[in-house]
């Protein structure tokens, strides 16, 4: 039997992730195949994310009390969803949710040149960002802090539990902070790094993907990190710079 890993990357990975379960729920069929959700998300409180999480382990719970043998066939809740690694989630650094980005990046330490080179990357408000619910919208920085996901022994785990016939599926937004950063980072991992174990049935394997245009906007306020009014050219320009360096996955 084989495993279909589902990453969900931010608030929309989440949504899809809660939506998929609730069509499992319902008897769609997926064959033979588990279904290992795993979530890429620093609002760890954020409710996209907790519904979710308490969805999932309700339908394994439900799972677990019926049967699936010849005599007995349930159509409803008959795939199985896999928590390979605890709570669905691939943790960050907790410091994260505690420093504005300039802290996290250490910029009162570096040097003159530095600090002149990290102007010129990053806005004012950019370097004043608070993390404590994501990126908002800002994919640059987003790159920057989850860069550290596949160091983290939750990623191990996944990478030692991949096996032949495995496959990956990657969800995410293309017009926000965390799904935008998130969903080209981990392509590049699962594809490039030989560090990682089981490399070279990870980097041989299957890996479909689908990234979601805007479907919201906000309100929009001069003291927002949020600008809604570039979620659609934020969203062209990194299909224009994803589609041509892994047009296939």
């Amino acid at each position: 039997m084989s495993k279909v890993y589902v990453f969900g990357i931010g608030g929309t990975g989440s949504r899809v992730l809660r939506s998929l379960t609730m069509l499992l729920a319902s008897g769609v069929d997926c064959g033979n195949d588990t279904i290992v959700p795993i979530i890429i998300d620093p609002d760890a409180s954020g409710g996209d994310l907790t519904r979710t999480v308490s969805l999932m382990r309700c339908y394994s719970d439900i799972r677990n009390q019926l049967t699936f043998d010849g005599a007995s066939q349930n159509e409803f809740f008959k795939t199985d969803i896999n928590q390979v690694v605890p709570g669905f989630q691939l943790p960050l650094d907790n410091k994260v949710q505690t420093l504005k980005f300039q802290d996290y990046m250490g910029l009162n330490s570096m040097t003159p040149n530095n600090q002149c080179l990290m102007s010129m990357l990053f806005s004012d408000k950019n370097l004043g960002a608070d993390m404590n619910v994501g990126f908002k919208g800002n994919p640059n920085i987003g790159s920057v802090v989850l860069n550290q996901f596949s160091q983290s022994k939750e990623f191990i785990e996944f990478a030692n539990n991949f096996q032949q016939g495995d496959r990956i599926f990657i969800i995410s937004s293309i017009f926000g902070g965390t799904g935008a950063s998130g969903f080209p980072l981990l392509l590049k991992t699962l594809r490039s790094n030989k560090n990682i174990p089981n490399f070279a049935l990870i980097n041989n394997a299957v890996i479909g993907g689908i990234t979601v245009l805007p479907y919201f906007n906000v309100k929009q306020s001069n003291s927002s990190e949020i600008d809604s009014g570039g979620f659609y050219l934020l969203s062209i320009f990194l299909h224009q710079w994803i589609e041509p360096i892994f047009p296939h996955l």
